[in-house]
């Protein structure tokens, strides 16, 4: 109103053709809110598992860069020992870091990897997704596990995804599967629900 010397009454019709246009949400308890667009994971739900291979030019084909937070050994916490089928305490690896895409923060992570499989993971050979961490340490994938829910950012994620808190996210929790049956990666995922859309095909087999 301030700024364009328009009266409040029109400020609200503006805003509101901007909904209706899909440029901007409303959010209670938050306020008015930029739309992006989506970026597709991949054209298939099996590559988000890492199980595929990306297609070219999507997310996973090294078109994300990551920024590493923090990375450390620690002793696992229950929640990740518990997922990862081990005793609470068993040593592994934290990796804290934000997913960037387009110059834009997408999502954060916190992964937690078992012993004796982190000692093959290499800080200066992140550089662009997790899958691309794993398969350059020779970690192969055979099964993985997605559970996925809708949620809200606090204000941590938030201000790591440069959204509002109490801004719609994506909260995933994955847990990674090697050959030979032994889960050996646990990760919390916090992706921005403006910015990421997963994308499935299924095909009944013939009988």
């Amino acid at each position: 109103m301030t700024e364009f010397g328009v009266s409040r009454s029109t400020v609200r019709d503006a805003l509101a053709l901007l909904r209706s246009e899909g440029l901007v949400d409303r959010v209670q308890g938050v306020g008015t809110i930029v739309r992006q667009s989506k970026v597709a994971v991949g054209l298939d739900l099996n590559e988000f598992h890492g199980v595929v291979d990306p297609e070219p030019g999507s997310l996973l084909s090294g078109q994300m860069y990551v920024q590493i937070l923090d990375w450390r050994e620690v002793p696992l916490p229950d929640t990740a020992a518990r997922s990862l089928d081990l005793d609470s305490g068993h040593p592994g690896l934290r990796i804290d870091y934000v997913a960037w895409h387009a110059g834009e923060p997408i999502g954060v992570a916190t992964n937690y990897v078992r012993q004796p499989e982190a000692a093959a993971l290499e800080r200066a050979r992140f550089r662009t997704d997790w899958y691309a961490l794993l398969e350059a340490a020779e970690l192969k994938i055979a099964e993985t596990t997605f559970l996925m829910e809708a949620s809200i950012a606090d204000q941590h994620d938030a201000e790591l995804l440069r959204i509002a808190a109490g801004s719609p996210i994506l909260l995933s929790e994955q847990v990674i599967y090697g050959p030979d049956g032994v889960a050996f990666d646990f990760a919390l995922i916090r992706s921005r629900g403006d910015r990421t859309a997963v994308f499935s095909r299924a095909r009944r087999m013939p009988a």
